[in-house]
């Protein structure tokens, strides 16, 4: 009762290759950068937001036909 054995075997598991801490430095500096641009895409999406609520607030027949 021989069972087939695959094409492909898959490895048992994979580490990434150590990092030089240049490179370490490179990773942190571009992921703080991605922060840093989400922080400022949500906070002027929450500005926004604020903006058209106070104004419906102060004026709610703008808009209406």
């Amino acid at each position: 009762m021989d069972e087939p054995v695959p094409d492909e075997v898959a490895p048992a598991k994979l580490t990434p290759p150590a990092l030089s801490r240049i490179e370490s430095a490179a990773i942190a500096r571009r992921r703080r950068g991605r922060n840093i641009a989400m922080l400022i895409v949500l906070a002027g999406i929450a500005v926004l937001f604020y903006a058209i609520a106070m104004v419906k607030i102060v004026k709610p027949d703008l808009g209406a036909h």
